[in-house]
């Protein structure tokens, strides 16, 4: 939590309202620092070493063109909702403040399993290669992301994308009763959205954010290094994860060593709650 908080307690300021700007003004700071160094790294080691061209292309303009791309589609996704959501609701007048819903608990992997706790959302059972349905957000490292079904390269991850695990590698969903998400992209080059995961420690949130709900993640750990062919990491209850009872978790998965794809880097979360959209009209829900 920050500290010399601007907003007085007595004003009653969501944490959102004051450290979204905040955030967005200094993740555009290193974005902004990120290309200045790759830019000319990439230069003086075309000029130094002759670095093939197109490989100076894809840390610099092809990076940046992938970012943009991704932007693109996140902003996108998010308008689409608000249309919808716009398009949908009631022209009476709106519920009294005690109608809003509160944000659902999710029980332990246990009693997930015993109930068969689900989401209250509407969602399809399946999306096509390459479409995007979902938001990662990752405070920590200042990831505002869409996420595509599939983890092919050239139609999602080298857009910037974040890709779901599909196919025969097939992963769960979030609103579904128990299971692993499973989430990939790049580390570097084609916007790199996964660039600062190795940052992420315990304790750190990420949301999912749909057209209905967000879920709302906890990270507990990871791995720093797996076999690029170790899938047990995507298994339902991950291998390596500490987690030894079917519940509803999140991996995010990446290259590593960073500039190589020897391995892979693996960071696990729990899902902790699940928050419906009516209950958080405004930036994203906190742990």
């Amino acid at each position: 939590m920050p500290t010399g908080d601007p907003n007085p307690p007595d004003r009653q300021l969501s944490r959102w309202s004051w450290s979204v700007q905040r955030a967005a003004a200094r993740k555009r700071a290193r974005q902004r620092r990120l290309r200045l160094s790759r830019g000319s790294g990439a230069a003086l080691l075309a000029l130094g070493i002759g670095l093939p061209l197109p490989l100076v292309y894809e840390f610099t303009i092809g990076d940046q063109q992938a970012r943009d791309q991704a932007a693109q589609v996140t902003a996108g996704v998010e308008r689409g909702w608000s249309q919808a959501a716009a398009a949908s609701k009631p022209s009476a007048a709106p519920a009294s403040p005690s109608a809003v819903p509160t944000p659902t608990a999710v029980p332990s992997p246990t009693a997930t399993a015993a109930h068969g706790l689900t989401a209250t959302g509407s969602y399809p059972q399946h999306y096509a290669e390459g479409q995007a349905f979902a938001v990662l957000h990752v405070p920590a490292i200042g990831l505002d992301t869409a996420i595509a079904e599939g983890t092919d390269t050239t139609t999602v991850l080298d857009h910037g994308l974040i890709g779901h695990y599909s196919g025969a590698q097939e992963t769960a969903f979030p609103w579904q009763g128990l299971g692993n998400f499973a989430l990939a992209a790049h580390r570097t080059t084609h916007g790199a959205p996964f660039n600062r995961l190795a940052e992420l420690k315990p304790g750190d949130e990420a949301v999912v954010e749909t057209a209905e709900e967000f879920f709302v993640y906890a990270f507990t750990g990871g791995i720093p290094q797996v076999a690029t062919g170790d899938v047990g990491v995507l298994a339902p209850i991950p291998a390596g994860s500490g987690f030894t009872a079917p519940g509803r978790y999140l991996t995010l998965t990446t290259c590593t060593p960073e500039y190589s794809s020897a391995g892979r880097l693996i960071r696990f979360g729990q899902l902790v709650k699940v928050v419906p959209r009516s209950a958080q009209p405004t930036g994203i829900p906190g742990l």
